[in-house]
Formats: C-alpha cells, structure tokens, sequence
C-alpha cells in the first residue's frame, strides 16, 4: 500500500517526507499544494494512479513559510498564480480569524490549515476519488511542515 502527498514543488519538501514517510511514497505536486481536480480528465488520471499504485492514504501537505501563503499574507502581487489568488480568497473568507495583532507566523499556520480543509472538500466532490474516501478506501490527512524544525504536524480531516 502506498502514500500518496500532495505538496507544492517550490516548498522542497519530497526529502524530508521521504526520510519520514519512505523512499517508495508519492507525490502529486501543484504550486501552492493545490488538488485541482476539477477537470474530468485531470481527476481521472489522480484516480488511475490511486488504484494502480494502491494508495490507502493521501497526505495534503502545507508549508506555512510557501511562497505563495507569503505572498497572500503580505498583501503582495507576486506572481499572481491561481494558489495565491486561492490564499487570498481564504484570507477574504476567513478575515474574522485572522486579527490584527496576530503574529504572521500563526496567520500562515492558520491559512495553511484552511487550504487543507478546502483540499478535502475539493477531494470529496471530486469523480472517482470522493466516494472512495467516503467508502474508507482512502483515508485523508492534513500536515503541516515546519522548516525550522523539519517536522510534520500530521492531523486527520474531517470528511
């Protein structure tokens, strides 16, 4: 059975989840981290590999320092990617959370944990992959990587 982590790739976190998780664990990797499997065809060939490779557990892995959390943080345009127009709409929706005087490292944290938790509702509307999650053929983890200390905080999601 396999692991099945999707990260962002400019997060360079596939070695530290290798040394954790196994050499044989697998990646699907979207700037920001994000599952967008709202393509027919897209969500076809995640649902191929699931079954082919026998992927019992899916990760969504979220670095609170990504570029792109950043980047929605501090009100910056950076590159304008589809992940950081997402932070900024979860920031949008979630303001009320996210007080002034908290320190932007928590602010990350948090915003990190939401876009799980949107990944998780992606995953379940998605063809295919929703109803084997729903059926507990996939179970759905949330983690969140701290560089400084390289360590995950891996949680379950809701689904």
């Amino acid at each position: 059975m396999s692991h099945l982590f999707c990260v962002c790739p400019e997060c360079h976190i596939e070695q530290p989840i290798r040394a954790q998780y196994g050499h044989d664990s697998l990646f699907l990797t979207k700037l920001g981290g994000f599952v967008d499997l709202d393509e027919f065809m897209h969500a076809e060939e995640v649902n191929e590999l699931i079954t082919k490779e026998k992927v019992e557990s899916l990760y969504l892995v979220n670095d609170p320092n990504c570029t792109f959390i950043q980047s929605a943080l501090n009100g910056g345009k950076g590159y304008n990617t589809k992940a950081e127009q997402t932070f900024r709409s979860l920031i949008e929706e979630y303001k009320a959370h996210l007080p002034a005087d908290l320190p932007t490292s928590q602010k990350a944290r948090k915003l990190a944990k939401w876009n799980v938790h949107r990944q998780t509702q992606q995953l379940l509307s998605a063809a295919f992959i929703g109803n084997k999650i729903r059926d507990g053929f996939i179970r759905v983890y949330g983690m969140i990587y701290d560089r400084s200390s390289a360590a995950f905080e891996q949680f379950e999601v809701k689904v």
